[in-house]
């Protein structure tokens, strides 16, 4: 009789911890290949080429791909996957969207474009296509007409940018400034600096040339120096100069003035000391 009992309270137990195991897990979530293959058994994975489809309309599901499968034991399976070994996979709005491909504890990284269904020729993104002479101007400049690369689902092409794309463009003053690129329904942005070089450099007409023997350099010499968007004065001191002196010998030579990268050049006359 306690045989009997003993018996009836294992059987009890296991029917108990088969309830427990079935309550804890939901049996539409569990991954039949996650559970034929743990992680410890999975060194690597990779896609089938092309079985990844990246493009999608608003709405679509996940296609489904193929994982080629590297295992402990150095055997290689092709395994077909579903949404359930997706995250960030969404088709609810246009646009381009990280997913991650996740499969017993190795995670591949994709992007995915997804257009409208209505509209296969609405673009997914716009970006700038790379040129100096588009992020750099003198004040006063039009804006160059450069080029926009436009991504659509199915292809990417360049088409013109022009400044009826921009949301403003500023050259009158100088410095660091930004703007919106818009197009059919895209955005993207970009900086763009101003400067103000200069366009020439002359001596004023009091400008000293000529010394006589053993005098020192008379500095206050003044260079005009004109921008595209103005002009000042320079007063110019011996640190400027180069290949100055007041020798007899100097006589003739030439001395170079250097400011902000320009040189200025004129032939010095020496006369003796009286």
């Amino acid at each position: 009789m306690k045989r009997k009992i003993f018996v009836i309270l294992i059987c009890l137990v296991m029917v108990a911890g088969s309830i427990v195991t079935l309550i804890g897990c939901d049996v539409d979530v569990v991954d039949e290949l996650d559970k034929r293959y743990p992680a410890f058994d999975v060194l690597d994975i990779a896609l089938v080429e092309d079985s990844f489809n990246d493009t999608y309309s608003v709405g679509d599901e996940f296609a489904g791909a193929v994982l080629m499968v590297t295992h402990s034991d150095n055997e290689v399976s092709l395994e077909t996957i579903g949404k359930l070994h997706l995250t960030g996979f969404d088709t609810t709005s246009p646009g381009k969207k990280s997913v991650e491909i996740v499969y017993s504890g190795h995670v591949i990284k994709k992007t995915i474009k997804v257009s409208n269904s209505d509209s296969v020729s609405r673009p997914v993104s716009i970006d700038i296509v790379t040129a100096d002479t588009l992020f750099n101007y003198k004040v006063g400049q039009p804006f160059y007409s450069g080029k926009l690369k436009v991504e659509y689902a199915a292809n990417t092409t360049t088409i013109d940018l022009n400044d009826s794309m921009l949301s403003e463009f500023d050259t009158t003053t100088v410095g660091l400034k930004h703007t919106t690129v818009y197009y059919d329904g895209c955005v993207t942005e970009f900086y763009y600096n101003v400067t103000d070089p200069i366009k020439e450099i002359k001596f004023s007409e009091s400008f000293k040339k000529s010394y006589v023997e053993g005098s020192d350099f008379e500095e206050g010499g003044m260079l005009i120096v004109e921008y595209y968007n103005g002009s000042e004065i320079v007063f110019v001191t011996y640190d400027m100069t180069s290949g100055f002196g007041t020798e007899l010998s100097y006589n003739g030579k030439t001395v170079y003035i250097c400011y902000k990268g320009w040189m200025l050049s004129y032939e010095l006359t020496i006369t003796s000391a009286p």
